[in-house]
């Protein structure tokens, strides 16, 4: 059974460094990583980071390859930085413009990857990453030039290729070998990237995991190839921790008999959460229905008054502080509902839920503020989840 502790969810592209570029990046994690340590957190947890570009269809991508919008194109090319400063001043916005943020990282790339190809083709790194990962990345390549043949990501409909087979991978890439060698340049670059956050996260203690689609698409690569479930896992564990399956649970996630759980009842074996991605975060939630926000004051909080319309800082603490009492193992936060605890930090809050939601806070910024650190670190001291 895991440790009790505390951790942090949040999707990567909600992170706003002064170094990213439209999106929250892998290497934004470094200074998040810091600021969990300093704060007595143990865990972050992720949104799905595996990579859809090639379809922006979160159901033609694939477990065995990342993101390109999560590299971080200044340490590729920062003969580049005169090119990359416009551009990151137009995408660095409180909101997340994926179309235009890859559509720029992918001009950029195609420079870099001219520039820097046959120094890194020849690397010794380059020929250990394609040993493991090049039959993956070709069956995804080989993938994605059928859907677009046969206008369907359904391969039952593509005639004669609708059986895989080894041979007619090589075949297509053969055929795309350009398409194919940019592809694997950039996955390879996502890689370095992501293991150095991984080496670091581990040499600070922070334990990184993933939140992950158990179940196989039917119209994905990965159903295409017959690949399974453990070699699926196998491959996320070179970077991530696999969370052993534990229920969820969240007080605004009530039952028939009551509207809201009480965290003071959550068993040992769970995760427990006060907002979880489809919800609104606590601030925008408190303030949308007064009528139920009331039976929450009362029931959780045991208020008799009436609430407050808005959720002040000190009913934020008192509300992290009861899920962080819990019995729970894992307590996890959304930043939103951390920044609520504290005035000076108080940004507008997502109007729907976290999945387009970005960070009107720079990372560094919150490195800069050590009293709020130090107020989490002590509330999670004192609900003994700090080793």
């Amino acid at each position: 059974m895991l440790r009790r502790c505390a951790g942090i969810q949040i999707p990567l592209f909600s992170l706003r460094s002064k170094k990213c570029l439209g999106t929250g990046e892998f290497l934004d994690l470094i200074p998040l990583i810091d600021w969990c340590k300093e704060a007595g957190f143990k865990l972050i947890n992720l949104f799905p980071v595996h990579d859809t570009s090639l379809t922006d269809k979160e159901r033609d991508g694939t477990a065995f390859s990342l993101h390109p919008n999560y590299l971080n194109i200044h340490q590729l090319g920062p003969e580049f930085d005169d090119e990359i400063r416009p551009i990151a001043k137009v995408l660095n916005l409180p909101h997340l413009e994926y179309r235009r943020t890859y559509l720029a990282k992918q001009e950029l790339l195609r420079l870099l990857f001219i520039l820097r190809k046959e120094e890194d083709f020849a690397s010794k790194a380059f020929e250990q990453f394609c040993n493991k990962n090049e039959t993956y990345l070709k069956a995804y390549v080989a993938f994605i030039h059928l859907k677009e043949k046969y206008e369907t990501p359904n391969f039952h409909k593509w005639g004669h290729h609708s059986e895989y087979s080894e041979q007619l991978v090589e075949e297509i890439c053969e055929q795309n070998q350009a398409k194919l060698d940019l592809y694997l340049f950039i996955q390879f670059h996502c890689h370095q990237q992501l293991k150095k956050v991984v080496n670091y996260a581990a040499g600070e203690g922070i334990r990184l995991t993933v939140d992950f689609p158990l179940k196989i698409h039917p119209h994905s690569v990965e159903a295409w190839t017959q690949v399974n479930q453990e070699a699926r896992s196998q491959w996320l564990e070179q970077y991530f921790e696999i969370l052993p399956q534990m229920p969820i649970v969240c007080e605004r996630e009530g039952t028939e008999e009551r509207i809201f759980e009480d965290p003071r009842n959550f068993p040992q074996n769970s995760i427990c959460i006060p907002s979880i991605p489809h919800m609104l975060p606590l601030r925008a939630w408190w303030e949308e229905n007064q009528e139920k926000t009331a039976i929450y004051y009362k029931t959780i909080l045991k208020n008799e008054r009436d609430p407050p319309r808005e959720l002040t800082e000190k009913l934020a603490r008192e509300i992290i502080q009861g899920y962080l009492n819990s019995k729970s193992n894992i307590a996890l936060f959304i930043l939103p509902d951390l920044l609520a605890m504290n005035d000076d930090l108080k940004t507008p809050s997502p109007e729907k839920d976290l999945l387009h939601w970005r960070s009107p806070i720079f990372i560094e910024e919150l490195l800069l503020v050590p009293s709020f650190s130090q107020e989490i670190r002590q509330m999670i001291e004192s609900s003994k989840r700090l080793h």
